[in-house]
């Protein structure tokens, strides 16, 4: 996909699938999200990657509601210069991104629905999390509950997840190679997504890290956020078959 801004939906839909945890150490979460107290949120996104020695660093708002739809406006600076990336994804479930790279404006098309289940984003799971959505996101990882700890003062729950080593799924496989263990905080009082972090294969070395900051909840968010129209003219990329095809 061109656009290197991973938003939080599209980053957590790589982990779709079955999960394995360790059940004893996680019943408090799970029992936390089957009474998550928000509907909508709005909040700051800040992104700093660094793969085979480039490093890419991302911010923005996001917002969405836990029916699915998603919302954000994303800038990215990379050695080469800034993309500003607008991600739309509706009811219908149609997700639209409207990237501006270098000048050149670009405009791709994504119908979740008619995509293999990696790539079945569940909407803005990856920031509003309920059982089913978290099961998904960490299909194919072990993942553990670590013990009691503050982010920035606040507390949350830690999920320690890490590419299960006896998985057959050849995504997984792929992605192991880039991916060892990763780092879910989410907050106990809001069980929501505070910081997402992506180590390497060594376990150590900081690849993704994703933080939300500024988190306001339940705020009217007009349904016209999440509707997109491509401006009249404008060349649309359907990325569906490509990405069907590819398997991802």
């Amino acid at each position: 996909m061109p656009a290197l801004v991973l938003v939080p939906a599209l980053l957590m839909a790589l982990f779709l699938g079955s999960v394995r945890a360790e059940e004893s150490s996680l019943e408090v979460l799970y029992k936390a999200l089957e009474n998550v107290p928000h509907n909508a949120y709005s909040a700051d996104y800040v992104q700093t990657m660094e793969m085979m020695g480039v490093k890419v660093s991302s911010e923005g708002r996001v917002l969405g509601r836990r029916s699915g739809e998603m919302r954000s406006d994303i800038r990215t600076s990379t050695p080469v210069g800034e993309q500003q990336s607008l991600s739309v994804l509706g009811k219908d479930g149609i997700l639209w991104q409207e990237n501006n790279i270098l000048g050149q404006k670009q405009i791709m098309k994504f119908d979740i629905n008619a995509l293999p289940a990696a790539m079945n984003m569940q909407g803005s799971a990856g920031v509003m999390l309920d059982r089913k959505k978290l099961d998904s996101m960490l299909g194919g990882w072990d993942m553990k509950l670590r013990d009691n700890q503050d982010l920035d003062g606040t507390p949350v729950y830690v999920i320690e997840a890490s590419i299960k080593s006896d998985t057959n799924d050849p995504q997984l496989k792929k992605m192991a190679e880039t991916f060892g263990k990763m780092l879910l905080y989410l907050g106990k009082k809001d069980v929501f997504m505070h910081r997402l972090e992506m180590f390497a294969p060594d376990g150590e070395t900081p690849v993704i890290t994703t933080e939300i900051r500024n988190i306001k909840f339940d705020m009217p968010l007009p349904d016209a956020l999440f509707i997109y129209t491509p401006p009249e003219g404008a060349n649309v990329m359907d990325m569906t078959d490509m990405l069907k095809k590819a398997g991802l």
